[in-house]
């Protein structure tokens, strides 16, 4: 009788092509996944990093807020900034002088949030921040700002609203953010 030790080319050729179709059916599905995964994400960093400028604004009682770089309803990337003006002049926009909120505690020094792809800000601003007074209050006269993505991954959690008094995340319905 012969020895029989290891597998055949057959056997071999069967498991490599098992795998091949497992991965094959599972690699769009992962996609889908990232894709949601990477949205809700973003969004929920937005969020916090809102509510950490708004904490901030409250607990140093100085305008805080984020300023974010893009052009007209599109944000790609966003710092967490408060007035650090003397004397305190109201505005997070004067380079050199306001202090990026994360510098030394999250984040390196300077460091912009990078958002990809680039979130939607309903309505257009005229200026790129949004900002929260000593109070907590958001200081924009135009009324509730929204971020959102507008892409439809199915991510559960798509869109952030600033009101004067709230930030709410949720799932944009149509036009508008509706709280989850």
């Amino acid at each position: 009788m012969r020895n029989k030790n290891g597998f055949t080319l057959v056997e071999v050729m069967v498991v490599v092509s098992l795998i091949v179709l497992l991965l094959a059916w599972g690699a769009p599905s992962y996609s889908k996944w990232k894709q949601k995964h990477d949205t809700e994400g973003q969004i929920l960093g937005l969020y916090n990093n809102l509510q950490v400028a708004r904490m901030t604004a409250y607990s140093r009682k100085t305008v805080t807020g984020i300023v974010w770089t893009g052009s007209g309803t599109s944000m790609s990337s966003y710092q967490v900034v408060r007035d650090e003006s003397n004397p305190l002049e109201g505005t997070i926009t004067d380079n050199g002088v306001d202090k990026n909120v994360l510098d030394g505690s999250l984040y390196p020094a300077g460091v912009s949030m990078s958002v990809s792809p680039d979130i939607t800000v309903d309505p257009a601003q005229a200026d790129t921040v949004v900002t929260f007074d000593g109070r907590g209050f958001q200081k924009d006269p135009a009324g509730a700002v929204t971020f959102s993505f507008a892409t439809g991954n199915g991510a559960a959690i798509d869109c952030v609203v600033v009101s004067s008094t709230r930030i709410m995340t949720g799932k944009m319905n149509g036009a508008t953010c509706t709280p989850q």
